[in-house]
């Protein structure tokens, strides 16, 4: 156990606990064990051999079933690394299970500590007044069933992929949904006078709230958390951390004014790159030199040093509508003249000639047309200080509650900051990085400030500047599978969450737990309940279909994006169910279902397998130099955009290199024919874009796709001829089926078959 790495169980176990309450008492999380066959030399490969048993009565050993009458002799395994026999209390084998119409499953026992301190009086100081430990039983974990025991007993390779529930087989078919990470798309309601749409971003986290950036019709920017009220991104900042002064230099530069009688000017120096030269902006003898609109750039800077010219003077109506960077008071008098964030105009530009103020900042804008939204949305944000915007924010999560400011303070950085409330994955830290161009530790897996700024800056180049791109929901780089451990991790989580709940009501309710064990607190019926929920009665679970062994491994391949978390069929769009470009060799096109579900639940394709990350993969072999390589790599939708990918048949010499001048390949989508320097990738098989059940009908390229969906959705369910014939034609995929369901009996050695039931 304490070699465990920080995923799967390990990683909810120590997310939940420890539990405290009030400094006083808490409970801790040591360690868990999944049955009982973990060998002393932590060794867990005695499964390979599971179902030795040994007879109580004569001590004599067997192997495979349990004689007739006697259910409960142990079973052990011999550990692979040491040799070592481990005890194993399998209650029962698969058979059994399946005969006996049981849940065929482990225990999961955890070891919990509870530990009491005495706090002073002044609650200064505590010290340790004991330690419990104790084991308790939380629930029967289902277990995926192994694919086949010989007659010794032994498993033979692979696992079947179903769980046996209440005797009956189940698979939990894998979901796809949209990765986590952060997502700039157009809004679809709104767009502003010119017509144009507004931006959106959004955080998305795996598990936590929803952080919505959009722009009203006033050129604001708001942030929604969770899909509720509207909230200044100002504020928001605010809320967070951040002052007001340090808010805009964050998104924008500044360029400083020198205020005389005679009028504005700016000073020479790097602030004027990039601008132009205006009207009455030199002195007469320096015009000719320098024409009007000229663009400044370092040599026409350096050209202007060298002419001794030290100022550029700048029209008061130039400034009319420049945005004001920082507050401008009056030395003098103390009068605000102009806040942070407003308009100027001529009054204002008449009041700070008059004032004697030497010199003040505007915002450096990025365009005539375009005002710096960030500093309107400043202007209207009426907080001014750290404690006004955190109540501000928690009256609009929270209306009704007035709380102080500590408990304000940490409801905003648990929701946000804490890695027990709000967890973004690697998969959408990753994305994160990637998107925002930003390099924060991939162990981070909660929010940063750094991100939210980022992604505001990414808000305001695309508005303000046009820079940077949207993203495709329905692009595979953006959508990632969930299997079957992690749907069960999330089930674990909420089961843990309602565990969590009864021990805090136990422990205010508890005040002398001098007497009290772990298991007092503990209450584990939530735990169970909700894996029978999700096995027995759940949306993904589903009764294997076991018409024919097609239909058997087609279950398992499937891929759905129903089922909790996901879309439902009435708010399912076109676009949703569409084929994308980046399916190619990782989700079939054409095997669906037609009806309400079409588009909705897909098959993997014939090559394709999900990465570590939960992003499909297919395969192809690199090209270097046209030249066509042996291996073959497993490639990401993301890792494909710019690739050049020529076809499985295309020509090429016996040593490998493309026959052709010209190669056709796709790209981005499009189907091109480019110079064989340029490919990148070559497909591995021709067979690789479609599925299992689509790869089994003869000459399927001159099908008709909709025929062609009839056929693949039919084919599974075909029962069984009385009797058995070969086709006729096949496309060699059919063998690969039936072994790779356990449907024949293969030898595992070469020899002669001498007797056949």
């Amino acid at each position: 156990p304490s070699e465990r790495k920080y995923m799967g169980l390990e990683r909810v176990l120590r997310d939940i606990f420890p539990i405290e309450y009030n400094d006083r008492i808490a409970l801790e999380y040591v360690s868990y064990e999944l049955g009982e066959w973990a060998c002393v030399c932590g060794s867990l490969t005695g499964m390979e051999n599971r179902y030795r048993w040994l007879d109580p009565k004569t001590k004599k050993e067997g192997v495979g079933r349990l004689p007739e009458g006697d259910a409960g002799g142990r079973r052990y395994a011999v550990c692979k690394r040491c040799s070592s026999r481990v005890n194993i209390k399998v209650p029962y084998t698969v058979d059994e299970a399946r005969f006996s119409g049981k849940t065929y499953a482990l225990p999961l026992k955890v070891r919990m500590q509870l530990t009491a301190w005495e706090v002073n009086e002044d609650g200064s100081d505590r010290t340790l007044r004991d330690i419990k430990e104790q084991e308790v039983f939380f629930c029967d974990l289902p277990v995926m069933v192994d694919l086949h025991e010989n007659a010794n007993g032994e498993v033979l390779l692979g696992s079947q992929g179903t769980f046996l529930i209440n005797g009956v087989d189940r698979v939990v078919v894998s979901q796809i949904h949209r990765a986590p990470g952060v997502v700039f798309s157009q809004s679809k309601k709104l767009r502003d006078f010119r017509g144009h749409p507004y931006h959106l971003a959004r955080l998305i986290p795996a598990r936590g709230s929803w952080l919505d950036f959009e722009f009203d019709t006033s050129d604001l920017l708001y942030v929604r958390i969770d899909k509720k009220k509207k909230i200044l991104a100002t504020t928001f900042l605010q809320a967070i951390g951040y002052t007001r002064e340090e808010i805009l230099p964050l998104f924008y530069k500044f360029d400083t004014i020198r205020v005389a009688k005679k009028g504005f000017s700016r000073k020479v120096n790097e602030e004027l790159l990039g601008r132009r030269i205006e009207i009455d902006a030199l002195p007469e003898k320096h015009e000719k030199n320098f024409r009007v609109g000229k663009r400044i750039t370092e040599k026409v800077l350096g050209e202007l040093k060298d002419a001794g010219v030290k100022s550029l003077n700048v029209r008061g109506a130039a400034l009319v509508n420049c945005f004001a960077a920082e507050d401008v008071v009056d030395g003098s008098t103390g009068e605000l003249l102009v806040e942070q964030g407003v308009a100027l105009n001529g009054e204002i530009l008449d009041a700070i000639r008059e004032s004697g103020i030497t010199s003040f900042k505007v915002v450096r804008s990025s365009g005539y047309v375009v005002p710096p939204f960030m500093a309107l949305t400043l202007a209207q944000d009426k907080t001014s200080s750290y404690e006004d915007a955190l109540r501000e924010v928690y009256y609009k999560l929270r209306p009704g509650d007035i709380p102080n400011i500590e408990i304000m303070e940490e409801y905003i950085q648990n929701m946000f900051f804490n890695p027990r409330f709000y967890d973004m994955t690697i998969v959408g830290r990753i994305r994160t990085n990637r998107t925002l161009g930003i390099d924060v530790d991939l162990g981070t897996t909660h929010l940063t400030k750094e991100e939210i700024i980022a992604t505001i800056n990414y808000m305001v180049g695309l508005r303000e500047r046009g820079e940077g791109s949207l993203d495709d929901i329905d692009h595979l780089g953006n959508r990632c599978v969930r299997l079957v451990g992690e749907l069960m991790e999330n089930q674990m989580y909420v089961g843990f969450a309602r565990i969590e709940k009864i021990v805090r009501e136990r422990f205010r309710l508890q005040e002398n737990a001098a007497s009290l064990m772990p298991y007092d607190f503990l209450n584990v019926k939530p735990m169970a309940a909700v894996m029978r929920e999700f096995f027995g009665t759940g949306q993904l679970s589903q009764f294997m279909d076991q018409t024919n062994p097609l239909a058997e491994m087609a279950h398992k391949r499937r891929i759905s994006a129903l089922g909790p978390g996901g879309v439902t069929r009435e708010r399912a769009t076109f676009e949703v169910r569409d084929v994308h470009t980046s399916h190619y060799g990782r989700i079939c096109p054409i095997e669906t279902p037609e009806g309400q579900n079409v588009g909705l639940i897909s098959s993997l394709s014939t090559y394709a397998r999900v990465n570590e990350l939960g992003f499909i993969e297919t395969a192809y072999r690199p090209v270097e130099s046209g030249k066509v390589s042996d291996e073959v790599n497993f490639i990401d939708a993301y890792q494909e955009i710019g690739e050049s990918i020529a076809h499985a048949k295309t020509p090429m010499n016996a040593d490998g290199t493309l026959k052709n001048d010209t190669t056709q390949v796709r790209r981005d989508g499009n189907i091109l024919a480019v110079d064989n320097s340029e490919v990148s990738f070559v497909d591995a098989s021709p067979r690789q874009m479609v599925s299992v059940a689509t790869a089994l009908i003869p000459f399927l390229e001159h099908d008709d796709a909709n025929r062609a969906l009839m056929g693949s959705n039919m084919q599974r369910q075909a029962v069984p001829l009385v009797r058995c014939q070969a086709p006729l034609v096949g496309t060699g995929m059919e063998k690969e089926v039936v072994s790779g369901q356990g449907a024949v009996l293969t030898a595992r050695n070469a020899g002669v078959v001498e007797y056949v039931s």
